[in-house]
């Protein structure tokens, strides 16, 4: 019995590294939750669900209801009707997300609309985009630019070398 399951998690396993090493992408419209992956992958479908995608380097430019991203590079230029998950060495959020986005990695970056909180853990955090809510950061360094607005608190941890614009401190 034990000898099933192994066959069965090396066959699952299989087929997770033959997918890998293909480039995956989404091009026709999705009625429930997708899951990606791939080397390359792309998510350019609307995803009425929840958008899964794993590779190195992960794209999303359509609308989902939730995210999930990782990846060695992840970028995020679609929209989230409710909240993204994104992690990955450089990760990118770009696009507009409804609710809350999750991000950690050693460079992110958020340069979209993020309708209520941002949770952002990485070595490297600038904040350039729209946020609705509070924002929590966890980094060594932080980047606020005078573009970035936040409608909430801005948390961050004490240790943090912070660069940002005069009016975040009035």
């Amino acid at each position: 019995m034990k000898t099933s399951y192994k066959r069965k998690f090396f066959c699952l396993l299989l087929i997770i590294f033959l997918l890998a090493a293909l480039s995956v992408s989404a091009l026709a419209a999705e009625p429930g939750s997708a899951f990606l992956a791939g080397s390359d992958v792309r998510a350019n479908a609307n995803v009425e669900g929840i958008l899964f995608a794993a590779g190195y380097h992960v794209e999303q430019t359509s609308t989902s209801e939730y995210a999930l991203l990782a990846g060695e590079t992840v970028r995020f230029d679609g929209t989230a009707v409710n909240d993204i998950f994104a992690a990955g060495y450089d990760v990118t959020i770009n696009g507009e997300v409804a609710r809350d986005v999750y991000a950690a990695g050693n460079s992110v970056r958020v340069a979209g609309m993020v309708g209520r909180k941002l949770y952002v853990s990485g070595s490297s955090v600038q904040i350039s985009g729209q946020i609705g809510g509070d924002v929590y950061i966890n980094a060594e360094r932080i980047e606020i630019t005078p573009s970035a607005v936040i409608g909430g608190t801005l948390r961050y941890n004490s240790s943090a070398a912070i660069s940002a614009s005069q009016e975040l401190y009035d």
